[in-house]
């Protein structure tokens, strides 16, 4: 698993240090999509926020006409999810599709809360 690019991420906003950089990694887990393929649908929990190693994703919903509106494209070293539902942890209204193949690096909502009551410099972030 490749973390540096998250890591210098997170840097950019708070300085981490050594043990707050291993409890990050401990955490990560990595996902890799094929074109086209769903890391979120409508009606899901958005259990992760995700981290894009390399790829595209795009998050969009379907309008009352049938149409695709799109809220956001992910390229490399871009965060996306379904912020409500992963905040409230209830059903999202959001799909998020691989745009072409992508890795990308998860942080699981529980596992996530835990790292920031043990070090809460990742509140800040």
């Amino acid at each position: 698993m490749e973390s540096s690019g998250i890591l210098a991420n997170i840097n950019r906003y708070v300085k981490l240090d050594d043990a707050q950089q291993t409890a990050l990694k401990a955490i990560l887990t990595t996902k890799s999509l094929s074109k086209r393929e769903f890391l979120l649908e409508p009606g899901m929990i958005c259990r992760h926020q995700s981290y894009v190693v390399s790829g595209c994703l795009r998050s969009f919903f379907i309008a009352a006409d049938c149409s695709e509106q799109t809220i956001q494209f992910a390229i490399e070293d871009w965060f996306i999810s379904d912020f409500n539902s992963y905040l409230n942890q209830g059903p999202g209204s959001l799909y998020v599709e691989a745009i072409t193949p992508t890795t990308v690096l998860q942080l699981e909502y529980e596992a996530t809360e835990a790292l920031c009551l043990e070090h809460p410099i990742f509140e800040v972030f």
